[in-house]
């Protein structure tokens, strides 16, 4: 779980900007927020990630943030205290997934389970 966590997570430090949307129909982070979470993103592909943390943590203080903010937040802490190996942190950090056998079906056909034939 934690592997897909950090996978997926390190996906937020491909290059790609996590702040800015392509389209109008994405959601943004709030005008309030976007100052600190482009300075926490930017310390975390510095490799910065205690001066991300704080910046996260600044940011989650912030009585404006949106739930769309709130999910960006988790979404970089979860990455920073992975890279600080705070493994029991980043998880709970990290949006819940579900991993019920049934989801995981949907999720992988049968050709690549093996100890499914």
């Amino acid at each position: 779980m934690l592997g897909v966590a950090i996978v997926g997570a390190s996906a937020l430090l491909s290059g790609h900007p996590v702040l800015a949307a392509d389209d109008k129909n994405k959601q943004k982070v709030s005008k309030e927020l976007a100052p600190a979470l482009k300075a926490a993103q930017d310390a975390l592909q510095a490799k910065k990630f205690p001066e991300a943390l704080a910046k996260l943590k600044e940011a989650e203080g912030n009585p404006k943030k949106t739930p769309y903010d709130q999910h960006i937040i988790n979404e970089l802490a979860g990455v920073a205290y992975a890279k600080t190996s705070n493994y029991p942190e980043a998880p709970r950090r990290s949006r819940p997934r579900s991993t019920t056998a049934s989801s995981m079906r949907r999720k992988c056909p049968a050709a690549s389970r093996p100890w499914h034939r």
